[in-house]
């Protein structure tokens, strides 16, 4: 087995989002309908922001983390 972590891959970019999901939900808060990635390299930042945008557009049965929580939809790209 082998799996790509940090950034840019988009396992990084699906746990922060199940995160902020997590305590959105623990402190009486619906699910997040949108997210904005910040971070300290432009271009590596971006790549995982549209690496992590092509894993939301695929088929609808791919859309699902393990923990249960959807996916956001994206919609645009990013550049740097």
């Amino acid at each position: 087995y082998t799996a790509f972590v940090g950034k840019p891959y988009e396992i990084s970019f699906q746990y922060a989002e199940t995160i902020a999901n997590k305590i959105a939900l623990a402190n009486g808060q619906p699910k997040i309908d949108k997210v904005y990635f910040i971070g300290d390299n432009p271009d590596v930042d971006i790549v995982g922001a549209n690496m992590y945008n092509n894993l939301l557009q695929q088929p609808m049965n791919s859309k699902t983390s393990i923990t249960g929580y959807s996916l956001l939809p994206a919609s645009n790209l990013l550049s740097a």
